[in-house]
């Protein structure tokens, strides 16, 4: 079953930021549960339509997935590359949707077997170091937006520019893309 919108999944990190933890937050009461898990210092959290993904970023690159309340232990786990830093996810079209920082695509992954079945090519909107630096996501009526914060890491992650792309979830293709503030976040 889906989690229930009485607990909050958050993640921690340690004082000298050697280990990170997964734990629950019971919103009626504030009461933090037991340390769900043991997960990297450089972590996100998305929960979407009944799974919570914990993103092992930067060094880490990979992908745990938890399904319904069950936070004990991942359904599944799987790498997205070396050095490609996922950052956030979005279930779209019966898809997994995978932004990966240091890569110039966007991944798409089957929700049942989470295997790699396809990828959006953002390369045409790098910026003068060749990655887009794709970061957030964002879903709505079967179009997936994906904020690109084209930072030059070749010259100290200075910001470029900035664009949002819109891909059709169901043809996963490339409709539209907005110019916007360097940096963007959605």
């Amino acid at each position: 079953p889906p989690i229930a919108n009485t607990a909050a999944v958050v993640t921690t990190v340690s004082d000298d930021y050697a280990s990170g933890v997964l734990a629950v937050i019971d919103l009626a009461t504030w009461k933090v549960g037991d340390n769900v898990s043991t997960i990297p210092t450089d972590n996100g959290v998305v929960s979407a339509k009944g799974n919570v993904y914990l993103l092992g970023r930067y060094g880490f690159d990979y992908v745990r997935v938890y399904q319904g309340s069950n936070l004990k232990e991942p359904t599944t786990e799987f790498s997205v590359g070396d050095g490609a830093n996922p950052q956030d996810v979005r279930e779209c079209g019966g898809r997994v949707y995978i932004t990966r920082y240091g890569e110039t695509q966007l991944s798409i992954y089957d929700n049942g077997t989470w295997l790699l079945s396809g990828v959006v090519d953002l390369s045409g909107y790098a910026d003068s170091d060749g990655i887009p630096e794709m970061a957030d996501l964002a879903e709505g009526a079967g179009v997936l937006y994906v904020a690109l914060q084209q930072l030059d890491e070749d010259n100290g992650w200075v910001a470029n520019g900035g664009e949002v792309v819109a891909i059709d979830c169901a043809t996963a293709t490339i409709t539209e893309s907005w110019a916007v503030e360097p940096n963007p976040s959605i």
